[in-house]
């Protein structure tokens, strides 16, 4: 893709109207559920600090909790990226679009099993015209995600490394989901300072 310039992505699920996930007390809402996974998945591609942060949440009356929020992150090189978190859809679905200088990739997913990425890239031949990537479902989403995570983490302990995924990236996820909050409240456009991160 060479240098990422935008990202835009959306991440939906049916109305959440019971359990811990109707009650902002609880930690419920769509922005902590699952918008947490697409700011990291954001985090990750652009692998910068965002500099500006910018949100619209709109709330449940009868609940509390954020019904859609709108979200737009500045980064430092220059990129942005635009989402959209909402619990408004008939059911899960999630889209990542990247574009960077020389192509771009494309996720999409219906549910946690069944996704498709497209690729289109100007850099690599095989993928001078789009296509399409379906990787093969596994029984449930244990086997797709967590194992391969858990068996990473065993590695890297063996090891003695550093794990592909630390304690720091979470706490950069909740950084961004503050300023959202606070973003949201006020209705400004909210300027993070770079953090200093200790890797463990």
């Amino acid at each position: 893709m060479g240098e990422i310039q935008a990202i835009t992505g959306s991440f939906g699920t049916a109305p959440m109207d019971r359990g811990w996930v109707a009650s902002p007390e609880s930690g419920g809402g769509p922005l902590l559920y699952v918008g947490c996974h697409l700011i990291d998945l954001v985090l990750w591609f652009v692998g910068d600090e965002p500099v500006t942060v910018y949100a619209d949440v709109r709330r449940r009356a009868d609940t509390g909790t954020d019904a859609t929020s709108a979200i737009q992150l500045g980064f430092a090189t220059g990129a942005l990226a635009q989402f959209l978190v909402t619990q408004a859809a008939p059911s899960t679905f999630y889209e990542l679009h990247i574009l960077g200088r020389s192509g771009s990739i494309t996720l999409r997913g219906r549910n946690f099993l069944q996704f498709e990425i497209e690729v289109h890239s100007n850099a690599v031949r095989a993928f001078n015209e789009p296509t399409t990537i379906r990787p093969q479902i596994q029984r449930d989403n244990i086997s797709m995600m967590l194992v391969p995570e858990l068996q990473e983490f065993a590695a890297a302990v063996q090891e003695q490394r550093l794990p592909s995924i630390t304690a720091s990236d979470g706490r950069r996820v909740l950084r961004v989901l503050d300023a959202v909050a606070e973003s949201g409240r006020s209705g400004q456009v909210v300027a993070l300072d770079l953090p200093v991160l200790a890797a463990y």
